[in-house]
């Protein structure tokens, strides 16, 4: 009769093989112990490198909704888009800050009056009846209109323009200070019995200016498209919803901008060659 391969074990072999387990399991425990630590130190190392990729994501986006490829590159076509070199000026030189705003000037409906509009005497007035107070408030804030740039910040980029022939610098004025230069204009529209000088205008040249400043701020509200919500609330005496316009909204730093255009001020009489020197001097040295 043949003998089965598979032969049960002795009473002898069996205590040996159950002997020879247990001494082989010993060390796989030691080890574990061993290795455990690195383990540790592995896993949170990566998940320290995570965070860091996190961080990294968040300051990006922080980045882009402040600086948009529209206005930071030389062309807007998928192969350019994102190339680093392909930079503004401006981005390289304005601190990337932002400013939490509440929006003022919100409306109200109040019994016996009507409609009125919140003033906050604590900031400057920028509509309202003509005076000088009120065009300094906007001489501050859209004032210098036109800056010195470099040939080398507009990277090339000089169709449609040429170097101004005294500095051999280029001007060029930021889309947002030109929207604030028309919302101006159309203010002063409006009061043409104070604002003498744009009365006297021939009116074909003035409504056109007026036409394109509109169509201009139509443009750049839809280009940028500022989506806080403004929330509502229900008056039970009108039986009606209101708009709440008091929001708080994540803004540029107004404040770096105007210094960025002030030391680049291309239209003051009395700081212009300064200006084009200081930048000319710039150039220079990074050469």
């Amino acid at each position: 009769m043949a003998t089965s391969p598979y032969a049960p074990l002795s009473a002898n072999e069996d205590r040996d093989e159950v002997s020879a387990g247990t001494k082989t399991h010993a060390p796989r425990r030691s080890t574990l112990l061993l290795i455990l630590p690195w383990l540790i130190s592995l896993f949170m190392t990566l998940l320290l490198v995570k965070q860091a990729a996190l961080i990294s994501i968040a300051h990006d986006s922080c980045s882009k909704c402040i600086w948009k490829e529209f206005e930071i590159s030389k062309s807007t076509t998928p192969k350019t888009l994102n190339r680093p070199k392909q930079r503004r000026a401006a981005r390289r030189q304005i601190p990337l800050t932002t400013t939490h705003v509440k929006f003022t000037g919100g409306l109200k409906i109040l019994d016996g009056v009507g409609l009125v509009r919140e003033i906050d005497s604590t900031l400057p007035a920028y509509v309202g009846t003509p005076s000088p107070e009120l065009d300094a408030a906007w001489e501050d804030i859209v004032q210098p209109l036109n800056v010195f740039v470099t040939e080398k910040e507009l990277e090339g980029d000089t169709v449609g323009t040429s170097p101004d022939p005294e500095t051999g610098l280029y001007v060029a004025m930021p889309q947002g200070f030109h929207d604030l230069h028309c919302l101006n204009m159309i203010r002063q529209r409006l009061h043409l019995d104070y604002y003498s000088a744009m009365a006297r205008m021939n009116r074909t040249t003035l409504d056109t200016h007026i036409d394109h400043c509109i169509d201009s701020l139509r443009q750049s509200l839809m280009c940028t498209g500022d989506m806080t919500l403004i929330r509502t609330y229900w008056i039970d005496e009108r039986h009606r919803m209101m708009a709440n316009f008091d929001n708080d909204h994540m803004c540029r730093d107004f404040g770096a901008l105007k210094a960025w255009l002030r030391a680049r001020d291309a239209e003051d009489g009395s700081t212009w060659r300064e200006s084009a020197d200081r930048l000319l001097g710039e150039l220079q040295v990074a050469s």
